[in-house]
């Protein structure tokens, strides 16, 4: 049964008095323009060019974008560039890779929901593992910043991978004092689904917002209900970090906990007998599950 990761995408007006929100339609355009900058890539045989690298050797890249009117699928790719393969002890060269080579290749499913701008991404693939969080944010982000800028020249990309509620749950039932808590969040592209936090934020133009409390060492400090409310909305529209203090029998233990090491992760049913196109659809339709949970208040 494949497992899910959740990326929020955002295209955000530079100027919300100027600009307003891309909608689908804008999101649509995304997807196409994406589509056609990896076609071209594919056929001129330059996806090794236009790839993210990776660490050890390794390349990352879309290969298949599928739009359509509500939703884009595809797959992203993670392989290498086969070079040479040498003898252990004479070092004379076994075989040498041509400029399409690739000994390793993983292959992992994405779907896009244009509505709410929320992607869906496998995160694995066999022995593959999808890159690390913050290594395919910065992919992706490498991946669009060119049609963005080319094409909606008044917005601003971002990519946040949505978090897991019960995690932040943990944390809160946990948590016997706070030392320091930290929060980032931003505005949404949409008003449907956003919170009063989130929707003061953008009415406002305030594209970042940034919030700390913290206590004299070796102090601990109780949870404002800023604090809870800003850690809440950071799962879908930022990021935060908090360290705390916890109770283990007679012994206090002092605790950090990085939001972005707890991403929302969900089990997509994929029968035996199901097609590919029967599994996409099961995807899309475990998008706004991953939201609700997501965005659900603890």
């Amino acid at each position: 049964m494949p497992v899910f990761k959740y990326y929020n995408v955002q295209l955000l007006p530079r100027d919300t008095k100027t600009s307003g929100d891309v909608g689908e339609v804008g999101y649509k355009q995304l997807m196409d323009l994406l589509r056609k900058d990896v076609n071209a890539a594919v056929k001129k045989q330059r996806l090794k060019i236009y790839a993210y690298g990776l660490r050890n050797d390794m390349l990352f890249s879309p290969s298949i974008i599928t739009p359509s009117e509500k939703f884009t699928s595809g797959n992203f790719i993670k392989f290498d560039s086969a070079g040479e393969v040498k003898d252990l002890y004479t070092n004379e060269v076994e075989f040498k890779g041509g400029p399409n080579s690739t000994s390793k290749k993983y292959s992992f499913r994405f779907v896009f929901d244009h509505t709410r701008h929320i992607m869906a991404v496998q995160n694995s693939d066999k022995n593959g593992s999808l890159p690390a969080a913050s290594v395919f944010t910065l992919a992706l982000k490498d991946f669009l910043k060119p049609i963005v800028e080319s094409s909606f020249s008044d917005y601003e990309l971002k990519v946040i991978e949505l978090s897991s509620s019960s995690a932040l749950d943990d944390v809160f039932k946990k948590a016997c004092g706070y030392n320091r808590i930290e929060v980032e969040l931003t505005f949404a592209n949409s008003d449907q689904f956003v919170d009063a936090v989130v929707s003061q934020l953008k009415s406002n133009n305030v594209h970042t917002l940034g919030h700390i409390e913290k206590t004299d060492s070796p102090g601990k400090m109780g949870l404002s209900d800023y604090s809870r409310m800003f850690l809440n909305t950071a799962k879908v529209y930022g990021n935060a970090s908090i360290s705390y203090m916890e109770k283990i029998g007679k012994s206090i233990r002092r605790r950090v906990f990085h939001m972005n090491n707890h991403p929302l992760k969900k089990n997509v049913v994929q029968g035996t007998s199901d097609s590919e196109d029967r599994l996409i659809m099961n995807v899309l339709a475990s998008i706004p599950v991953a939201e609700a949970e997501s965005r659900r208040k603890v």
